[in-house]
């Protein structure tokens, strides 16, 4: 939640003060196609040697990262086409994550403008500028995509345009919206766009994030309801069960929306007090 904390931090900060001195913030979530299986492993290896890491797990790296091959083929009797594997990291292990981030860490790493800010967790990548207006934060968000896009063209690894997204994040009412775009591929303007599980809306009102986080949260209720027996009501532990989890799915990343959902009409968050079975104020 660090990271949205800071995009939180950076967008009530341009919008504080008189409304003519008021900046716009707006950030941008890239999307990487096909990224984990696409890390190249001399890229991952040079990483490791460039961090000082030590010799005997650099060889362990290696020598799993050695002679891999992808064997397709219907059955063990068909004839069995041998694929060789030159990149990708191993999903589902913490050595995928941390081999991931060593090779990642180079896009925190460009040289941007001042008032740009490049934000990470894991293939998670976001671009948060702020500007004065909407010329402004043309002139900081394009040029760094294009640094960002020349970074990935380098290491293995593609943008996808069209899967990401931008959303202005701001309580002014009239601004022209940012064209941003990459190699002339437009990126879409969001009213609400989803970062590390939190749906960030462009007045930080966190209406839509109860919205779909509630829904969710009774889904995942009624699909346990349906798994136990109904006879005589669920017991005290399957309550506590049921509870626990609408719970965890109402209030992933609480400390970044927490303040504002309180400034919201009660209308608009009823739902969201209901679904967890929390007293309203």
């Amino acid at each position: 939640m660090d990271a949205v904390t800071r995009v939180l931090q950076m967008a009530r900060s341009a919008g504080s003060g008189a409304v003519q001195y008021r900046d716009l913030c707006a950030m941008v979530t890239l999307d990487v196609r096909n990224a984990f299986n696409s890390a190249p492993w001399r890229l991952i290896d040079a990483s490791l040697q460039k961090r000082n890491v030590p010799k005997y797990l650099v060889e362990v790296i290696r020598s799993y990262m050695s002679d891999r091959k992808i064997l397709i083929g219907r059955d063990p009797n068909s004839d069995v086409v041998h694929l060789p594997v030159s990149c990708g990291v191993p999903q589902g292990s913490v050595l995928g994550t941390t081999l991931w981030n060593l090779f990642y860490d180079g896009i925190l790493r460009l040289k941007v403008p001042g008032a740009v800010t490049l934000l990470a967790f894991v293939d998670d990548v976001a671009l948060v500028a702020v500007g004065h207006n909407t010329e402004i934060l043309e002139e900081l968000i394009n040029p760094t995509l294009l640094i960002i896009n020349s970074w990935l063209d380098k290491n293995g690894l593609t943008l996808a345009p069209k899967k990401s997204e931008y959303v202005v994040l701001t309580n002014k009412h009239r601004y022209r919206p940012p064209s941003i775009g990459v190699n002339g591929c437009p990126i879409p303007a969001k009213r609400t766009v989803r970062y590390l599980g939190v749906h960030l809306d462009t007045k930080l009102s966190f209406v839509e994030h109860t919205r779909i986080v509630a829904a969710g949260a009774k889904k995942a209720a009624i699909a346990l309801g349906r798994l136990m027996p109904n006879v005589d009501g669920p017991s005290q532990a399957k309550r506590r069960l049921l509870m626990s989890v609408v719970l965890s799915r109402l209030l992933y990343g609480a400390q970044a929306w927490a303040d504002a959902i309180g400034k919201v009409e009660k209308p608009k968050t009823s739902c969201f007090r209901r679904r967890g079975a929390l007293p309203s104020k």
